[in-house]
């Protein structure tokens, strides 16, 4: 939060406001918020040349993250009750907050940028209103494009996370500890790997292929949407857990190269913006979620509850070929704008 110019800060906080004032959940604050600063930053040190690989630096932090606050938290509740791990982790971001202020030091703007086509004077110059940076990306459908992408696979994330300790306690009968752990380690473990190693091959791919990481995005949906289908009709607990590793390998692929491939669409003085704009697109999409699994699980008038959340899980999956279709339809407007411009 302590890194974008103050227009960046404004923007981000009025769709935090919106989420709040549409949805209630804070939590959404927290995305709006901070993934802006998240992205951009790695960006203006490393752009061209590795920038996956500094981004995956943030993606990482945020599965280890989810791994020690899913396995953590359900301990600590099991023990000293559920409101505990909110104070708990609720303390250590504050903790975490004042380190940042003290130490971190901003990167100068448009450091990455001097190598390439826009110059340090372009990337620090005004933004334009509110209203202009909306007409900007409206005038930028393959960006608009990648943006609701995001969202239609925020929806299967934020179900994964919010029904799959739930499936592991009531189907395999664990432990509420075992359950929150084991619901996170495989899948946050497999999406580090599949960041780090997509990343890599994209990063290397990119200068050499347009829209190489769109296409590796896409790569990556396709794959996860096998392994939901597996997780769906798996009916042992290897057979889940095995689903589950391949599904965050996937996952962790498509999402390693979300701002990357976004940013290859825009200007440079537009990232802030822009990526407050896709945070705050994938919080509401995605918020919905859990909400529909939930209803499908509880109204299904079909089998037990667990065989209508194995249903569920298995349906999820049209979300993920949903961002397939919305990324393929970008990377064909890109390759058009291409064409013309060579």
């Amino acid at each position: 939060m302590f890194f974008l110019e103050r227009h960046d800060l404004e923007h981000s906080m009025v769709f935090s406001v919106l989420a709040i004032c549409r949805c209630a959940r804070l939590r959404w604050t927290r995305r709006s918020l901070l993934s802006p600063f998240c992205y951009v930053t790695p960006c203006r040190l490393s752009w061209k040349e590795n920038a996956l690989d500094s981004i995956f630096l943030s993606f990482s932090g945020v599965y280890l993250g989810i791994l020690a606050g899913g396995s953590l938290g359900a301990l600590l509740a099991q023990h000293y009750g559920w409101r505990f791990p909110f104070y708990f982790f609720g303390g250590l971001g504050i903790t975490l907050s004042l380190i940042f202020f003290k130490f971190l030091k901003e990167p100068q703007r448009g450091a990455a940028e001097q190598k390439s086509t826009e110059s340090l004077v372009t990337a620090t110059k005004d933004q334009g209103t509110l209203l202009e940076n909306f007409l900007y990306i409206w005038k930028h459908p393959e960006a608009l494009l990648l943006m609701l992408g995001f969202g239609s696979a925020c929806i299967v994330s934020y179900s994964f996370f919010t029904w799959i300790p739930t499936f592991f306690y009531e189907k395999f009968h664990l432990s509420l500890a075992a359950a929150g752990f084991s619901a996170v380690l495989y899948l946050q473990l497999a999406s580090i790997a599949g960041a780090l190693i997509f990343g890599k091959i994209t990063d290397r791919l990119s200068p050499y292929m347009h829209g190489g990481r769109v296409i590796m995005q896409i790569i990556g949906l396709l794959f996860g949407i096998f392994f939901i289908v597996m997780i769906g009709k798996a009916n042992t607990l290897s057979g889940v857990i095995i689903a589950l590793l391949g599904f965050g390998f996937a996952k962790g692929g498509y999402e390693g190269g979300i701002f990357p491939a976004l940013y290859d669409t825009i200007s440079v003085s537009k990232r802030g913006f822009t990526s407050g704009v896709n945070s705050f697109i994938g919080a509401v999409i995605g918020g919905i979620g859990p909400t529909i699994m939930g209803a499908m699980i509880s109204f299904g008038k079909t089998g037990s509850s667990i065989n209508r959340m194995s249903s569920a899980f298995l349906w999820s999956a049209i979300f993920f070929a949903l961002a397939a279709l919305f990324l393929i339809g970008s990377f064909l407007l890109s390759w058009k704008k291409s064409q013309v411009h060579s």
